[in-house]
């Protein structure tokens, strides 16, 4: 974490190299394992005090296909690969390996809205057909799959028979789909014939989120499918904003007195009623 475990204060700023950690508040230094180091003036500031079992408190981290997932001191200790459930099991349909993977670009929003809206908007594709007619016309709408595994969600987006006759994002192919996750709490994955995308949900405030998105190729993908970078960027804001219209209207009805949920349509909003459970057992240390 990046908090001194004396006062509190943070850290470290921005990205970048440094030999030492010195809080910028009292300037006690922890080595790059955590470990107190020194502590200016310490047989001044506290006499016969015994300061050696202090360090910066520690975060677990697994790897799955070279994808650093960090755990929180206060969860559950399972392993990734049983939390992750069947989602690697699904993924591994993708042809390409997740390993070999290099990032080409990072596209970011902040958007006034709760971040649930936007788990919530993830998890259903019952909008896809309304929201999305343009941007997602390679894929069959109504025989997208977003089932429930562990807490999290598979979504299996099938091509459509026939190639669309405009232009789209995503690269049509004849049989197959994209495999796509949603991960609790605040991660996603897209695959597709040319690329894969993460969402990183960074919640900021109760109305307030950062999604971060990560755009991956492998070495394949690269040679076969050069994208354009100026391209691409236009793609996934015009995506992404198709969607934070919607978002921005759900914020701002939940101050509704009328607001509610009134039906979900079967197997195409199941993930709503899913996160929503996972949500509330997480909130009450059940998972």
């Amino acid at each position: 974490y990046n908090v001194c475990p004396h006062r509190g204060a943070k850290l470290l700023e921005k990205h970048g190299s440094c030999k030492k950690i010195i809080c910028p508040y009292h300037a006690w230094t922890f080595d790059h394992n955590g470990k107190l180091d020194n502590i200016p003036n310490k047989d001044f500031y506290f006499p016969n005090s015994d300061l050696s079992h202090i360090m910066l408190n520690e975060l677990s981290v697994e790897l799955w296909e070279g994808f650093i997932f960090i755990k929180q001191n206060n969860a559950h200790e399972i392993p990734l690969i049983d939390y992750l459930a069947e989602l690697p099991t699904f993924l591994y349909d993708y042809k390409e390996k997740y390993s070999e993977l290099k990032k080409i670009a990072t596209f970011t929003f902040c958007e006034q809205v709760n971040w649930k809206i936007i788990v919530e908007n993830y998890v259903e594709d019952y909008h896809f057909g309304v929201v999305h007619p343009g941007t997602l016309r390679v894929f069959d709408f109504k025989n997208v799959k977003t089932l429930p595994t562990g807490p999290h969600c598979r979504v299996y987006m099938p091509y459509r028979k026939n190639a669309p006759s405009a232009p789209c994002k995503y690269p049509w192919q004849n049989d197959g789909g994209s495999y796509q996750g949603y991960i609790f709490p605040t991660m996603t994955i897209q695959t597709a014939v040319n690329h894969v995308s993460l969402f990183r949900i960074i919640p900021i405030s109760a109305d307030k989120t950062i999604i971060e998105i990560p755009i991956y190729q492998t070495p394949t993908q690269t040679k076969n499918y050069p994208i354009d970078i100026g391209e691409l960027e236009k793609d996934v804001f015009n995506d992404m904003e198709e969607d934070f219209v919607i978002c921005r209207s759900l914020q701002t009805n939940l101050k509704s007195p009328v607001y509610k949920i009134s039906a979900l349509a079967g197997e195409h909003e199941l993930g709503i009623k899913h996160f929503q459970s996972v949500w509330s057992h997480y909130m009450n240390h059940k998972i």
